[in-house]
């Protein structure tokens, strides 16, 4: 907007009280513009993304137990459901 280049960034986690400064180079800047075009996609579709666990990022989030990416990933299709529960019993 001012005609300046921002080469870099910090983010601040209040709970380690630490500071990680981040650098934008070309290829966080093409991320950021390929990610706003996919939220803008799911916006326009409706369409809600399914959540995958990863233990390094889920286990600290405070949306976990709202989220519950673990018990989504054990979904199972009716079929599986017919073909273990009622179609297996004698």
């Amino acid at each position: 907007m001012l005609g300046q280049r921002i080469t870099e960034g910090a983010l601040y986690y209040g709970a380690a009280r630490r500071r990680q400064v981040v650098h934008f180079d070309q290829g966080l800047r093409q991320l950021t513009i390929d990610t706003c075009r996919s939220v803008h996609d799911l916006m326009r579709t409706g369409r809600t993304p399914t959540a995958t666990y990863e233990p390094q990022r889920c286990d600290a989030c405070s949306l976990l137990e709202l989220c519950r990416p673990r018990l989504l990933a054990q979904r199972h299709h009716v079929q599986d459901w017919l073909r273990q529960s009622v179609l297996t019993e004698d």
